[in-house]
């Protein structure tokens, strides 16, 4: 039997992450005939060395955040990373990983500017408000790029504003809660 995606264990990770061709090419090299190597000495052990080499290359994108649009307005998209919520139902208190792509450069300081920030963000859904855990600024869209700016100290409590992005994101992460 054939070594596949499924057999390797990466049946829906690496297709859902677009890196379906580049498991495919190492079950491909886990069943094609040695490569000429037979002039060196230990050419089956240079073959397992570029097969690893190569999977770990392909299962890099498996460590990024999976951004899923939920909102925006004339200047931002804002995304949110599903995968990272944190529940805690006997506080109410919900974590998020946010991610603001605007449209236009924004300046930071005389020195700095930025196109994205993402930040992990806690609501509170018993007290309607907002926090931020830890926030990072980029130069490039979508959290990519250098980074301008990065805090990791925890933020004020905030209280929702009514009809905001903020809003929007606190009602999304509260009703995960509830499920």
């Amino acid at each position: 039997m054939g070594l596949n995606c499924r057999s390797v264990g990466f049946s829906g990770l690496m297709r859902r992450n677009g890196l379906r061709h580049c498991c495919e090419f190492s079950s491909f090299l886990l069943q094609s005939p040695p490569l000429d190597l037979h002039s060196m000495r230990g050419g089956m052990f240079i073959r397992r060395i570029v097969l690893v080499l190569l999977v770990l290359s392909c299962s890099v994108g498996l460590a990024q955040a999976e951004w899923e649009e939920i909102t925006g307005s004339d200047n931002v998209t804002v995304y949110i990373d599903p995968t990272t919520h944190r529940i805690d139902k006997n506080s109410g208190l919900v974590k998020m990983w946010i991610l603001y792509d605007s449209f236009t450069v924004t300046k930071l300081s005389e020195r700095s500017s930025f196109l994205s920030f993402r930040s992990h963000v806690q609501y509170d859904c018993n007290e309607e408000r907002v926090r931020s855990l830890e926030s990072s600024y980029f130069e490039g869209h979508m959290a990519d790029g250098k980074v301008v700016f990065s805090s990791s100290t925890e933020g004020q409590w905030y209280p929702v504003a009514p009809g905001s992005i903020g809003e929007t994101l606190w009602e999304l992460a509260c009703s995960i809660a509830k499920t």
